[in-house]
């Protein structure tokens, strides 16, 4: 069996996501996976913020994933992870 790694918008109150299923394979239990960036899963960043990468809980600033790094793909768990933004500063 298989299992999936959702991608969160994580912005405004949006529910937009995407599902990671590997090309239709899914991603066997208890492997790693590459995490995707912001462009491979088909988003845009919000109008005056910029993309940090990627938490694990949807009220965190801590960024724990970069697009290319691995992530843990757990069997038993939520394999989700929430994009985190920053104002962007103009000088």
């Amino acid at each position: 069996q298989t299992v999936t790694i959702t991608y969160h918008y994580n912005f405004g109150g949006s529910d937009d996501k995407r599902t990671d299923d590997n090309g239709g394979k899914g991603y066997p239990r208890n492997t790693t996976a590459i995490v995707k960036s912001l462009d491979e899963v088909k988003f845009a960043a919000p109008t005056g913020y910029k993309f940090l990468g990627w938490a694990t809980a949807p009220d965190s600033n801590k960024i724990e994933y970069a697009a290319g790094d691995p992530v843990f793909v757990d069997a038993n768990g939520d394999n989700h992870l929430y994009a985190v933004w920053q104002v962007k500063t103009y000088t």
